[in-house]
């Protein structure tokens, strides 16, 4: 049973809804934040998957979604079990994301000398 729900909590991700805000003025941009895991992950080997609900223009105009392209590339950066960061390139002043966060939940294998088998002979 134990190692069914270790399958299940492999499979299950965790979402987050995150604000992130520049004040720079473009091109330069300041929008990266550090975002906490709900639940530590075994390894590094996990995807986020990024939606952009929202951005406001420099304007003040606020855009559902991303239409006319100010959140620019969504970069995620700094993977550790705990957490990542994340950042946009674009021009808006706020952009909202919706986060998921899956996988990274299979234990990584423990070998007798620290060291994983190459399946090479005498090498």
């Amino acid at each position: 049973m134990n190692e069914h729900c270790r399958d299940i909590e492999a499979m299950t991700g965790e979402m987050h809804l995150i604000y992130l805000y520049n004040s720079a003025k473009y091109p330069a941009n300041n929008s990266k934040k550090t975002i906490a895991l709900k639940q530590q992950r075994n390894n590094t080997d996990y995807t986020v998957n990024v939606r952009v609900v929202s951005a406001v223009m420099p304007n003040g105009v606020a855009l559902d979604g991303d239409p006319a392209g100010t959140a620019g590339n969504i970069i995620v950066t700094d993977k550790l079990l705990n957490g990542f960061k994340i950042a946009y390139t674009g021009n808006a002043k706020e952009v909202t994301l919706e986060v998921e966060v899956q996988g990274g939940m299979i234990p990584v294998p423990e070998y007798e000398d620290g060291v994983a088998p190459t399946g090479e002979e005498g090498v």
